[in-house]
């Protein structure tokens, strides 16, 4: 009989046939991401003649996408690809998946920004870029991350879609980790040469913060300027954070644009935070502390919305309880997390004794009793975590991590059987 995969039935049933032999091969799949775009004054390129990093739309031409359809081959039937565009006039749409159409047609909108995912895929990373009215070729996002712009009125002009493999590294108690630290004024002069000499990686970096009173003055943080301009000039690679007091969206609004036009001149590698908490008023007063859900939530929506906008990254910070209790994290799922929960973690294996918090995160703070070469004292100690979560059973980092250690690393690759 014809080769039979993933389940299928081969031979016969209810006809009383013995079956009398059976051959089994394994191959490799031929996976790929496969799209195409509708471009104006054109229509819809071929179905799904686009492939694995080639471009899709046009370039110097001046023409807008309107709409995109993309779709995984080669993999196992529960993989799956999904999307969202940030349309002219209508803003983010839904998510949709596996070959449905993204934007519009017979409109005239144009598509200003996109995101894509992958789903149930473990060997892969889905990268993506565009090419943007006035801008050109931005850089290459990943995994759910904003390609394109929004909220300036420019137009997507083509796209390449293209997927790499995950290589994973086993951790051991002897493993290194990506190290990362965040500091204020509060950590005095730092030297940052002998922060990088002690092999720290990243700083977020507190740019500015409202105060807890009731005018809510905003001011920058005393050592921000020295510090961001040490850091990248030593190779580390910084974020920053704003401590918000905002007691509604406008403020947000106020307190992100205040962020960015302290950032503008730097060049910011990781991602813009907005640090959500307790004041450290007495008794837990101040102006932002009695906030309801819904009234924070929309707080930290509408600043990372204005980072996004302005082409950052954006992040939320908050501890384990703030992120289960003081928000709605159903609203903010488009946003990353950088996750507060002290385990009793430190510095030689943090992943030890992991956070408990089952939630999605790519940064955790476990600990702020750190010591670093270059700060007098303590400070708070960080690990990177692109896109996976830290928990109990870890076994494995995604090479995003760049971690290393004396663990082999091996790329992983899905198969189908056939028989």
């Amino acid at each position: 009989q014809d080769w039979k995969e993933s389940g299928v039935v081969a031979g016969t049933e209810g006809k009383s046939l013995r079956m009398e032999a059976i051959e089994i091969r394994i191959v490799p799949l031929n996976e790929k991401v496969e799209y195409n775009s509708h471009i104006e004054k054109k229509g819809w390129e071929n179905d799904f003649s686009v492939s694995n990093g080639a471009t899709s739309g046009t370039t110097g031409q001046y023409l807008r996408v309107e709409a995109l359809k993309i779709r995984l081959t080669g993999f196992l039937d529960t993989a799956s690809i999904e999307y969202q565009t940030h349309v002219e006039s209508i803003g983010w749409q839904d998510w949709v998946s596996d070959g449905q159409i993204a934007g519009t047609t017979g409109r005239s909108l144009r598509v200003e920004a996109i995101r894509i995912r992958l789903k149930n895929v473990d060997n892969k990373s889905i990268q993506y870029r565009v090419h943007v009215e006035s801008i050109g070729w931005q850089d290459w996002k990943k995994d759910g991350e904003l390609a394109g712009t929004t909220g300036r009125c420019l137009r997507v002009e083509a796209i390449e879609i293209r997927l790499i493999d995950k290589v994973y590294s086993v951790i051991e108690s002897e493993t290194q980790y990506l190290k990362g630290i965040d500091v204020s004024t509060f950590q005095n002069d730092i030297d940052w040469a002998s922060v990088k000499a002690d092999g720290v990686d990243f700083a977020m970096i507190r740019a500015g913060f409202r105060g807890y009173g009731q005018a809510g003055n905003i001011l920058t943080d005393a050592r921000f300027y020295s510090n961001i301009q040490n850091a990248i000039a030593n190779n580390i690679k910084v974020g920053v954070y704003f401590f918000t007091q905002a007691k509604n969206e406008q403020e947000a609004i106020e307190e992100a644009n205040y962020t960015i036009n302290l950032i503008k001149n730097y060049n910011i590698t990781y991602p813009v935070a907005i640090d959500t908490e307790w004041s450290s008023e007495p008794n837990y007063n101040g102006r932002a502390d009695s906030l309801s859900v819904q009234e924070r939530t929309k707080v930290v929506k509408a600043f990372c919305e204005t980072i996004e906008d302005a082409g950052y990254e954006p992040m939320i910070y908050a501890s384990k309880s703030w992120l289960l209790d003081k928000l709605d994290m159903s609203q903010l799922s488009n946003y990353n997390i950088w996750l507060a929960h002290y385990t009793g973690a430190t510095q030689d294996n943090p992943l030890a004794k992991p956070s408990s918090y089952d939630g999605d995160y790519i940064m955790w703070q476990y600990t702020s009793s750190g010591s670093v070469n270059g700060i007098l004292g303590n400070v708070d100690m960080n690990i990177n975590i692109p896109k996976t979560t830290v928990g109990a059973s870890i076994n494995s980092f995604n090479a995003s991590t760049q971690a290393v250690g004396s663990s082999s690393n091996t790329n992983e690759k899905l198969i189908k059987i056939f028989y």
